[in-house]
């Protein structure tokens, strides 16, 4: 259990810890000179448990003591977001002071519930004093969300008051720890110190906030996106094999100190999303006004600073005082769904909302408002009940590898709520979405029944008009009937229901050209005639094929003739257009297509240049552009600068049958 202390400057908080645990959390010079917190300071109470099946031998109580002064409140933010009780900490002589206040406002904020309430200092008062701040801090816990049980009175000084004090905290530990919630989702690591040892090199310190780590895991470092390695782990300064989420521990990494700083992470690589924006449930705190959508502000995410912006869009269905609202920074965020944050005006000294991610794929344009509300409030449900939802509404679907990332579930969470949605007897269709990545990268998606038969119908009828009106044309070209369709998502997306239309028999790719299976072309004798004197010519001239004078010279036919004839098997899947003087039979461009993925893989990171297609293909420079180019155009290659890159896979493009 991670306890973080509260309360005003020179309550006594770092002396509180001390009598608890036995070491001064106050380790700078300027700390002691001034007397006062200026930094995080950390602390750790081990006790043992008795032995019982399953049960950990050792519970640890991780004490976060943060500065009470004003000028170090970014400082609190960084220590306080990752706790789970936080210790309040009021000297019976001042009473309730200004920051006593903010801090509880903080914890409410960053929903952090459960709280002791400590009165420290009784050895300087009176009984009569002890009282009456007593029931100032009822008085004031009654305005609050905090769950407080007892009050405690102690005086550090003497040890008064010590050992119940102590006793309630591990009370609140015995039982609360459960591994399975802890280790099931994906390892992330908040940073908040980076330093160096001689003999051993990096050492980073900070919150597990789930997962677990081994030594030797490679991790993502979010700073650089760089991977490290573990080389140590340590807790309370005594070595451990593993860490798993709501520890507080130490960990030597394979990075050097000053590419580290607080606010990073270290995270499974599969977790690595950095964002600009994301959609949030924003709490106004109270007498505050919402402000205006360019006013800079203070974001504390995690145990990182951003300068933001906030843009409100919606109220909360379920509470007024909650607002939807995107946050958008200049700079790269890493965050994920669940996390807390708060914001500060922008000068740094007005504690104004507090809030929760929901959504780190938020769109940055306007979407339909009503949709991306219902989306939020789904967002906000556990993995399962939120899924549900999302299929319900989404009429682009909903791809798992972004819901996993933003909910940070691991494959074999998604793997089985996939099987409890089937259980649940959830309707929805599965699809493949191609990534823009890696080649073949697959992103998988579920699409509700509802919206697949919806454009599963509409799609079949759009291509059954086109063979009614056009019965010697073979089909349509996938971006025509994108567009015939009206669609509104990704053709990424569009292209998976159209593979999934393919695959399951409901209409057939010829070539480019997507038709009803029992369609059949209508062609002439002549026609015909003219694709059984061109087939053996295209076949011999294998990657390079001839050009449209050529062909009117072998064939010894007019030009208008030719490319009247050309046009028609084109028309009929017979022929694929590549440039304006050069046609190919589809398993020909298919073989060039196998070849450009190959190239394309062998030069994943960088991209292939047309030099490279050019050498490693023997087809010349200027028709290798023309290919490429052609490509381009299909959605099958995409360029970047002077290097190509995959966009999708090839069976996303063309029949692989061409038999």
């Amino acid at each position: 259990m991670i306890v973080v202390t509260a309360g005003h400057v020179d309550h006594g908080k770092t002396t509180l810890i001390h009598a608890l645990t036995g070491k001064d959390t106050d380790s700078l010079a300027e700390e002691k000179a001034r007397g006062m917190s200026i930094d995080l300071g950390f602390a750790y109470h081990h006790f043992s448990v008795p032995p019982a099946a399953g049960a950990l031998p050792q519970r640890t109580i991780s004490f976060v003591d943060v500065p009470g002064h004003t000028d170090f409140i970014g400082n609190m933010l960084a220590g306080a977001w990752s706790a789970n009780v936080a210790m309040i900490v009021v000297a019976a002589d001042d009473g309730i002071m200004p920051q006593t206040r903010e801090h509880m406002l903080i914890l409410q904020l960053l929903g952090i519930k459960h709280a002791v309430v400590v009165v420290t200092a009784i050895d300087r008062v009176e009984a009569s004093r002890i009282e009456e701040v007593n029931a100032d801090i009822q008085a004031l816990l009654t305005t609050t969300s905090l769950q407080v049980t007892q009050i405690f009175a102690v005086s550090a000084r003497t040890g008064k008051g010590i050992a119940a004090l102590l006793q309630h905290l591990e009370a609140l530990v015995l039982g609360a720890i459960d591994l399975e919630e802890h280790t099931s989702n994906c390892f992330r690591f908040a940073v908040d110190r980076s330093f160096t040892l001689k003999g051993i090199g990096t050492i980073v310190t900070g919150t597990v906030c789930s997962g677990c780590v081994r030594k030797d895991d490679e991790l993502l470092h979010s700073g650089t996106g760089e991977l490290l390695r573990i080389r140590s782990l340590q807790l309370d300064d005594q070595p451990v094999d593993s860490a798993f989420g709501g520890q507080r521990v130490a960990l030597g990494v394979t990075l050097p100190h000053n590419a580290l700083r607080r606010g990073d992470w270290l995270m499974n690589p599969a977790l690595h999303h950095p964002v600009s924006h994301f959609d949030a449930c924003v709490f106004l705190a109270p007498h505050n006004n919402l402000p205006n959508t360019n006013t800079p502000l203070h974001l504390h995410l995690g145990a990182a600073h951003h300068i933001v912006t906030l843009r409100t869009f919606g109220v909360h269905r379920d509470n007024e005082q909650l607002q939807w609202g995107q946050i958008r920074s200049r700079e790269p965020m890493t965050t994920h769904w669940g996390d807390r944050f708060i914001l500060r005006d922008a000068s740094a000294q007005k504690t104004i909302a507090g809030g929760r991610v929901i959504d780190t794929f938020a769109h940055r344009r306007k979407p339909d408002i009503g949709l991306r509300l219902a989306k939020l409030n789904a967002l906000c449900n556990d993995h399962e009940d939120a899924l549900c939802s999302l299929l319900e509404i989404s009429p682009h679907g909903v791809s798992l590898a972004e819901f996993a990332i933003n909910r940070n579930a691991s494959p074999a969470q998604i793997q089985t709520l996939h099987q409890q949605m089937l259980m649940r007897g959830a309707q929805f269709e599965t699809l493949t979405v191609r990534g823009t990545g890696s080649p073949g990268a697959v992103l998988p998606a579920l699409l509700g029944k509802h919206f697949y038969i919806r454009y599963r119908d509409q799609i079949m009828e759009l291509v059954a008009a086109q063979h009614l009106a056009l019965p010697t044309v073979q089909g349509v070209e996938e971006s025509a009937l994108f567009t015939m369709t009206g669609f509104s998502g990704s053709t990424l997306f569009f292209n998976a229901l159209l593979r999934s239309l393919v695959d399951n028999g409901k209409i057939v790719r010829t070539g480019t050209l997507l038709h009803l299976p029992d369609h059949k072309v209508i062609q002439s004798e002549e026609e015909q005639r003219f694709m059984e004197q061109l087939r053996p010519i295209l076949l011999e001239a294998g990657n390079v094929a001839p050009r449209v004078f050529e062909l009117m010279e072998r064939m010894n036919l007019q030009q208008s003739v030719l490319e009247r004839l050309l046009k028609l098997n084109c028309r009929a899947g017979k022929l694929l257009q590549v440039s304006r003087n050069r046609f190919y039979l589809p398993e020909t461009l298919l073989d060039i297509a196998n070849f450009t993925e190959s190239l394309a893989r062998e030069h994943s990171d960088t991209g292939f240049s047309v030099i490279q297609f050019r050498d490693g293909s023997g087809i010349g420079r200027n028709l290798s552009i023309e290919i490429l180019e052609y490509f381009d155009a299909l959605g099958f290659t995409r360029r970047y600068r002077n290097a190509r890159l995959l966009r999708t896979a090839k069976e996303d493009i063309f029949n692989t049958d061409c038999s």
